[in-house]
């Protein structure tokens, strides 16, 4: 019981705390076509990750707009939140503990904007990741872990995710960033299709751009587009 007590103290200590210290913070803007449907992001990046360079940023956005093109949708707005993360939540992350479920967890606070998606890009002081959590994943988690409700709309991507350089055999117009967005956007998971951005298949060509006229119809169900 006294262990308990002390573990219980500790978490709720730790999610009391910032989970981070911003340092600047700036509304990026890109124009949209007409007819499509539009989509702001919020963005909390890690100051010392490539992702903090503000035209490699603007240029992952481009590239996730070209593609998301495909469903008559554009990025237009984005906010980037530069932060340094506390020693306390990069230790969390380094040291998950399967039975208390992710330890993203931390980083839901009352710090956040309300914008949602919203996008934690990170560099390599935690493990390498791409994650996203839709629907989906929030109800299979549900079932076994308490509070991952709040990681709702939320993705999870390491720098070294921020070229195609983890996928060699991937098509140029393949993206991460989209990809995980993707999953949010029409609660999307992945298909056996080659040349998708949401397939399940690895090897040269497998991974590619494309998005089907289903995957599409999903996405513009997404309460976040206007």
């Amino acid at each position: 019981m006294k262990l308990f007590t002390f573990i219980l103290l500790f978490s709720t200590a730790l999610q009391a705390q910032s989970p981070w210290q911003e340092s600047q913070r700036e509304t990026l803007e890109f124009a949209v076509p007409e007819g499509f449907r539009k989509l702001q992001l919020q963005l909390i990046v890690d100051e010392e990750s490539d992702w903090a360079h503000v035209a490699l940023l603007q240029k992952t956005l481009a590239k996730s707009s070209r593609i998301l093109s495909r469903c008559r949708v554009g990025i237009s707005q984005a906010l980037v939140r530069k932060v340094r993360f506390s020693a306390e939540v990069i230790h969390a992350l380094n040291n998950q503990d399967p039975y208390k479920g992710p330890s993203e967890v931390l980083l839901m606070g009352a710090d956040l904007e309300a914008t949602r998606p919203v996008g934690f890009l990170m560099d390599l002081k935690r493990p390498s990741t791409a994650a996203a959590f839709n629907r989906t994943s929030i109800r299979r988690l549900s079932t076994t872990l308490s509070q991952v409700h709040v990681l709702a709309e939320s993705f999870h991507i390491t720098s070294d995710y921020r070229t195609n350089q983890r996928f060699p055999g991937a098509l140029a117009g393949y993206d991460t960033f989209t990809h995980e967005l993707a999953h949010l956007l029409g609660d999307l998971g992945h298909i056996p299709v080659r040349g998708n951005l949401m397939t399940s298949l690895d090897g040269r060509g497998a991974k590619g751009p494309g998005l089907t006229p289903e995957q599409c119809a999903a996405i513009l169900t997404s309460p976040h587009l206007n």
